[in-house]
């Protein structure tokens, strides 16, 4: 074309026009949501790496048995987590928070690594602790940041639209990272997992960047809460919380959910942890993520939004719990063999449909009664999973 005559865009490929209509996409929309999708399959590999690898230290060199050691400290970890992140949140800002977020996961992940292969298959009990306690931490920790970072760049409609696709993202990265976990770990070892857990952090820093610099971010309304603490800001939206009856039975129906889930852990680790070794016990953990993922994967891509069209998120948000808790109710009862997989894979299930469902713009969407301060309520959401999380596995 002529100087100074813009190019003509090209035309959309069949595949793109195929999937935006097939997934009810505004055109161009696909790339938008592809960046966090992309975001979100780097955070989610990355945990299929660290937590197939910390699991199977902690059960091969210290013990099932061991596990409510785990349970004591984790809620105790998580009552430092909480205030310290709410604090880093008020004065950085999520951007710098997950900024430095990806920096200590690069920073550890290269220490554990290189720990590991110092002792050379012979870690300490006090480091196999660390590396599970560190994993647990994450686990709900970047959960949390990664959709309050989303929260920033979506309204009410598009998020009731779009949330499910950006699960899928980490749907696809939990079953890549899951299955690249066996390759890894048998030949470089379990502590590489590690490593490739920093690598999918560092691999994040320029996707983050490019969000930032073509995604247009929304308006923060900050005259609700010029000048007050981030703490009080929580409280404040936890009593408005406490008074609507639909908010205190999903709250209820959370806890119980991940109680149930703790108690199948616990029993499914004790099987693991007998006559496997740490290659081949992370191995079978990584297999098993990337199996109940594909779940996951599915749910979210092509049976969410319909679920939400058609009964709304205040239903979706209630009914969700209890079905993942039918399969968990036979998981607490072994019977013979069957309980080796159908118990990991209930267990599991429960925490990889939650990303689908969970994210606090959606759950506030319910919460009719509450809506005079829709950003205090999704930022005290973030608080109440994590205490909901630690009250579940005390």
């Amino acid at each position: 074309s002529p100087p100074g005559v813009p190019h003509p865009e090209p035309a959309p490929l069949p595949v793109r026009r195929i999937a935006e209509k097939l997934f009810r996409l505004a055109p161009g929309e696909g790339y938008r949501i592809g960046r966090f999708a992309l975001l979100g399959l780097l955070i989610q590999a990355g945990l299929a790496f660290g937590t197939s690898a910390a699991d199977a230290l902690f059960l091969v060199k210290v013990g099932a048995d061991k596990l409510p050691h785990i349970y004591i400290l984790t809620p105790v970890m998580m009552l430092c987590y909480i205030p310290a992140y709410s604090a880093l949140l008020a004065r950085w800002g999520i951007d710098r928070v997950f900024d430095a977020t990806l920096g200590v996961l690069v920073a550890c992940g290269v220490a554990l690594w290189l720990l590991c292969a110092h002792f050379q298959g012979a870690e300490p009990i006090a480091l196999c602790y660390a590396a599970k306690l560190y994993a647990a931490l994450w686990y709900v920790g970047l959960y949390t940041l990664f959709w309050n970072f989303l929260d920033g760049y979506f309204d009410l409609v598009d998020a009731k639209r779009l949330f499910s696709f950006c699960a899928a993202g980490g749907a696809l990265g939990a079953i890549i990272g899951g299955s690249l976990v066996d390759p890894i770990s048998a030949r470089f070892g379990v502590g590489t997992l590690f490593l490739a857990w920093a690598v999918c952090a560092l691999l994040a820093v320029p996707v983050l960047v490019s969000i930032r610099r073509r995604t247009h971010k929304l308006e923060a309304d900050d005259s609700a809460s010029a000048g007050a603490p981030a703490l009080a800001e929580a409280a404040a939206a936890v009593r408005q919380m406490v008074g609507s009856r639909y908010a205190i039975v999903l709250t209820a129906l959370l806890f119980f959910t991940l109680l149930t889930a703790t108690v199948c852990e616990y029993q499914y680790m004790g099987i693991f942890a007998e006559g496997l070794d740490e290659a081949t016990l992370a191995s079978f953990l990584g297999r098993l993520t990337a199996m109940v993922n594909i779940v996951n994967l599915a749910i979210s891509l092509f049976f969410f939004n319909q679920l939400v069209a058609r009964f709304g998120v205040r239903n979706v948000a209630l009914l969700q719990p209890v079905w993942r808790d039918e399969p968990l109710d036979g998981a607490v009862r072994p019977q013979g063999d069957v309980a080796v997989i159908a118990a990991p894979e209930a267990a599991d299930l429960v925490s990889a449909l939650a990303v689908a469902a969970a994210p606090s713009k959606l759950i506030s969407l319910s919460l009719t009664t509450l809506q005079r301060d829709p950003a205090s309520i999704s930022e005290a959401l973030a608080s109440v999973r994590e205490i909901i999380f630690i009250a579940g596995h005390s």
